[in-house]
């Protein structure tokens, strides 16, 4: 073989040598970047997840927050127009002291005619109770005392034994914390019994 033939055969298997190297190269660098453009597609749609659900959990917190807020103005709307039933009642019952609150007022006094102490009247109460317990020969044991109370009506005892809570107020929150939720019912009906009620 001459050394030409020698030559060409050494070009020809180093040029396909590196042929093959490159081939692999490229290959190679193809792979990569494919297997990286595939890591960034997944990263972004992965970006484009998180995002949508946080989007998503915010809209539904804001959601729950707004129809939290509006319950709660509902029901603050709703407290307030059954206090003032109440209130309305109350002053109806109470008008100018006579009738039947009077009627309770000699109740509340009889029902401690037996006991001994004194009498502390709520203020606008002082002189119908002064002049029931100058009335009541049974009524003894009980005194006006000199101070008053800052309540609606009815009265303290300050007793020997015991003392009793009789005002007004007291008697009140007893009743308002047992009709109120029948007063709610009747007032708001749920949604269901409305729309039956409509038909």
């Amino acid at each position: 073989m001459s050394i030409e033939n020698i030559e060409k055969t050494i070009l020809g298997s180093a040029r396909a040598e590196a042929e093959k190297l490159v081939a692999e190269a490229t290959a190679e660098a193809e792979a990569a970047l494919a297997a990286a453009k595939a890591e960034s597609e997944e990263r972004k749609e992965s970006a484009q997840a998180e995002t949508q659900a946080a989007l998503e959990q915010e809209r539904h917190q804001q959601e729950t927050a707004a129809k939290a807020a509006n319950k709660l103005r509902l029901l603050t709307h709703k407290a307030e127009i059954l206090d003032e039933i109440f209130q309305a009642a109350v002053t109806r019952f109470i008008g100018d002291r006579s009738g039947g609150y009077s009627e309770w007022l000699v109740a509340q006094l009889r029902s401690v005619a037996s006991e001994r102490g004194e009498i502390v009247a709520a203020k606008p109460d002082r002189n119908a109770i002064a002049a029931l317990l100058a009335d009541r020969a049974a009524a003894d044991g009980l005194a006006l005392a000199d101070d008053s109370l800052p309540a609606q009506g009815g009265f303290l005892l300050r007793g020997e034994k015991v003392d009793l809570d009789l005002t007004l107020d007291t008697r009140l929150d007893a009743i308002r914390e047992t009709l109120l939720p029948e007063l709610a019912g009747r007032a708001f009906p749920p949604a269901t019994e409305r729309a039956e009620d409509g038909e």
